[in-house]
């Protein structure tokens, strides 16, 4: 069925909008503690005048000092510095855990393929492959995540007779779901939860 050239032929569509959200989402909570934390600190302390003073200060010693290095020091000023370290490390292993599981959930991603012709079902997982005749299937499900509901994709499983396969980020899930339901109502299926 991969390499027929039907017209009949249905495909799913994987979301694409779905490896945006999942490449952006540790970045953005990174960003927004940024804009709560970092930015008012920084703009009240340049208004207040206290980095041109500290600047003064390090001019008369004869010192570098970094601006970064002055706002750490207003917001973090009572905290132990072994407290800082620890939680910075593990902000560390924490964006660097995003990064594997977003280059892996890209990986995973290009595997997942669903489509069907007049009497046929293909379907394929990172782990499992699937070809389930249209008049087999004995239900369809549709799950979508706040992601998925915001960009318009989600889980499509279909349970058959001879098992069940979920494809995961099918863009416009429900849209697709409802077709299929209707080619295997055509076939003598008679569910109706879409």
């Amino acid at each position: 069925m991969d390499n027929k050239n039907n017209k009949d032929l249905v495909k799913a569509t994987i979301s694409v909008k779905s490896l945006i959200v999942a490449w952006l989402s540790i970045p953005a909570l990174y960003f927004i503690p940024f804009l709560l934390i970092y930015l008012p600190n920084y703009i009240k302390m340049k208004v207040s005048g206290e980095i041109e003073s500290a600047f003064r200060e390090a001019a008369n010693l004869g010192q570098k000092i970094d601006v970064a290095d002055i706002v750490k020091q207003e917001i973090y000023g009572g905290i132990p510095p072994i407290i800082i370290s620890m939680v910075e490390t593990l902000i560390g292993l924490l964006f660097f855990a995003w990064l594997i599981w977003a280059i892996g959930y890209t990986i995973l991603h290009f595997k997942y393929k669903l489509h069907y012709d007049g009497s046929e079902l293909y379907g394929r997982t990172w782990k499992k492959e699937m070809r389930i005749p249209l008049d087999k299937i004995n239900n369809i499900f549709v799950e979508d995540s706040l992601w998925g509901k915001l960009f318009d994709y989600g889980t499509i499983t279909i349970a058959s007779s001879i098992g069940a396969i979920s494809i995961k980020n099918v863009s416009g899930a429900k849209r697709f779901a409802k077709k299929l339901a209707s080619e295997t109502i055509e076939k003598g299926n008679n569910f109706t939860n879409l």
